[in-house]
């Protein structure tokens, strides 16, 4: 299974994504009808979406076809995973609209700046806030940073990379409120195709609000050092 990941500013994350949806293409040419070459299609175009920026609909809409096409085989009935990417596939702009209005309400309790990924400097920002809403997820091998795919007050999608929590801390919908962010913007190359995302990252559990609160004490993961004697 492909999983949904960030391209991390590679050449070779860039490349496994396109070998990914040639492969898929294989497999299906091999058998049609098996649901599982659709899901995982459906994946690779999905990735590429996110990978490429989140601009190319063409690829969210052919990735939204292959997961019905997979669901037509009845062996996928029993994967839970079809059903969550598809309704990612799906997401359309009068839900995300819903999903970032209530953004606008929120008032900031300190003398931040309210801030949007367009109107941030390379680097740390100070005395600004960016509110978004976690879209996604975005499952890795790593156990930190943490990455979310998020959207912001103008409906802008960019990587959000969080060290100092448990990854049960931030859940997609939830609202955060990012103090100081220190703003990257990632760039790869391959096959003459461009692919450039922008990114926040935040160091530590004070710099973020989740639904307008602190993160808890139980989510927060506490650095600790390890001393071994050599005899």
């Amino acid at each position: 299974m492909l999983e949904r990941s960030m391209a991390q500013g590679s050449v070779d994350q860039a490349l496994l994504v396109e070998e990914s949806i040639k492969h898929a293409k294989e497999a299906i040419m091999l058998d049609i009808r098996d649901g599982n070459s659709w899901y995982n299609m459906g994946n690779a175009y999905l990735t590429s979406f996110f990978v490429g920026g989140a601009w190319d609909h063409t690829k969210l809409h052919h990735s939204v076809k292959a997961y019905q096409n997979a669901e037509k085989d009845k062996t996928m009935n029993l994967n839970p995973d079809l059903y969550y990417n598809w309704a990612t596939g799906q997401l359309r702009s009068k839900r995300l609209a819903s999903f970032v209005s209530s953004l606008s309400g929120v008032k900031l309790k300190s003398s931040h700046k309210k801030a949007t990924i367009s109107t941030l400097s390379v680097g740390l920002n100070k005395a600004v806030a960016v509110l978004g809403k976690v879209i996604l997820f975005i499952r890795h091998d790593n156990v930190a940073p943490l990455y979310y795919l998020i959207c912001d007050l103008e409906r802008s999608y960019f990587i959000l990379s969080v060290y100092g929590l448990h990854n049960d801390a931030i859940k997609d919908g939830d609202q955060v409120v990012l103090f100081e962010p220190y703003y990257r913007i990632l760039d790869a190359s391959c096959k003459d195709k461009h692919y450039q995302f922008k990114s926040i990252r935040v160091d530590f559990p004070e710099q973020i609000l989740v639904n307008e609160r602190v993160p808890a004490p139980h989510h927060v993961a506490r650095a600790s050092i390890h001393a071994h004697n050599k005899s």
